[in-house]
């Protein structure tokens, strides 16, 4: 392994997310003037274009709308006030003052954006022949996807004034039971030995220790989401009934209907890959079957599985862990390890679990901003593949832009 300063000469390391990338703080005063201008900006659309509807018959004055929607998607689209405070609320679940910002924030975007929930609606009202028109025509090129979905999943979609109330309900209906499942998720703790670890860092360290103890902890973590069984259980049955009621009044035949059009799959393909794999669950059981012989056990028990039998007793440091991934990304382009030297020494990956902090890892970004990479790292080989796995997006996201 070559030496820090052989590899990333003069880069700082930084563990914890520098959200000033965005904004000073929570009270920078640039963040009212951003979300002013995104309500202005969607009033203006809404005056000009949701009365002169002569763009659904002229495809000139159609080309002019949809610069100016485009346009204002820009500002509009995640939103960077809204982006702030979802990455704060991240890091901590249980900032009263954070979560209440994020309420207030999103209640304002909903409200900002119903104002121009009339376009698209419109849009897939045009008529076959002026749609056939506008896909193939020249001047409309760079719209073509954005228009071809809008018209493929024009069927399913309710009049303005329901889908203003669909977009009203989202936040009471959905996100709040989530957030409210992630905050109980983010206050759990589990005891070992000395030590009171987050739910999260007692889960990612459960691979790493020997059986009997894996079981240990395996039950003290299974008794702390026990302790909020209620919570998840209400949330879940809030979601997936929220989601029936939604699919049913946008005459959806299946449950995963809205999904695999918005993926642009077909049913029968989906169908299809379930039942190849189901056909192919026995590769999985022979897989099982042996990895318990080579662990000398009669079957795995479900802390067995995520055990790695060739690295389970080596760990590594994060910065370890930056220079194996680093050394990769310099055989494929070393612009894409300079990306990652840059995130590292900026602050834009968020290393260690903490109570309060979302579980798990992702990839956050967007045009015009800077990208987020969160992590739980516990010091084993997982966590060296969840880097580069969320680098890779991030890669992707920097050529993107």
């Amino acid at each position: 392994m070559k030496s820090r300063k052989q590899s990333s000469p003069k880069t700082e390391i930084k563990t914890v997310w520098d959200l000033g990338l965005l904004y000073k703080n929570a009270k920078d005063p640039q963040i009212e003037k951003d979300m002013k201008s995104i309500e202005l900006a969607c009033d203006q659309f809404s005056k000009k274009w949701s009365k002169n509807q002569l763009y659904r018959t002229d495809i000139k004055i159609l080309l002019q709308a949809l610069k100016d929607y485009e346009k204002l998607e820009d500002s509009v689209k995640d939103a960077k006030p809204l982006s702030y405070f979802y990455l704060a609320r991240d890091l901590d679940s249980n900032n009263k003052s954070i979560t209440s910002q994020l309420t207030k924030m999103t209640e304002r975007i909903t409200k900002a954006t119903n104002k121009i929930i009339f376009f698209e609606l419109h849009l897939g009202t045009l008529d076959k022949k002026t749609q056939r028109i506008v896909l193939t025509h020249a001047d409309f090129q760079q719209y073509h996807y954005f228009l071809e979905k809008i018209f493929e999943q024009s069927i399913h979609q309710l009049s303005e004034t329901e889908e203003k109330i669909m977009t009203l309900k989202m936040l009471p209906s959905y996100q709040m039971w989530v957030d409210m499942n992630e905050k109980a998720i983010g206050t759990l703790t589990v005891t070992w030995g000395k030590e009171n670890l987050s739910i999260h860092k007692a889960s990612g360290i459960l691979p790493t220790l020997p059986r009997s103890q894996r079981a240990k902890l395996n039950e003290s973590i299974k008794q702390q989401y026990k302790s909020i069984a209620l919570i998840a259980e209400s949330e879940i049955n809030a979601i997936v009934q929220n989601k029936k009621i939604n699919d049913e009044l946008r005459g959806y035949d299946h449950a995963y209907s809205a999904t695999v059009l918005e993926y642009q799959n077909t049913e029968s393909e989906v169908l299809n890959l379930v039942k190849s794999v189901s056909k192919s669950y026995s590769i999985a059981h022979k897989l099982y079957k042996l990895k318990a012989k080579l662990m000398n056990l009669p079957k795995l028990a479900a802390y067995d599985l995520p055990v790695d039998l060739k690295g389970s007793k080596q760990t590594f440091t994060f910065e370890q862990g930056v220079e194996i991934v680093r050394s990769a990304f310099l055989k494929v382009d070393p612009m894409f390890a300079k990306i990652l030297d840059e995130y590292v020494a900026k602050g834009q990956i968020d290393v260690y679990p903490r109570q309060g902090k979302q579980g798990g890892g992702y990839c956050w970004g967007g045009y015009g901003r800077p990208t987020y990479i969160l992590l739980n790292w516990t010091d084993d080989l997982d966590s060296v593949m969840t880097l580069a796995h969320e680098m890779g997006h991030a890669i992707h996201g920097e050529l993107s832009k």
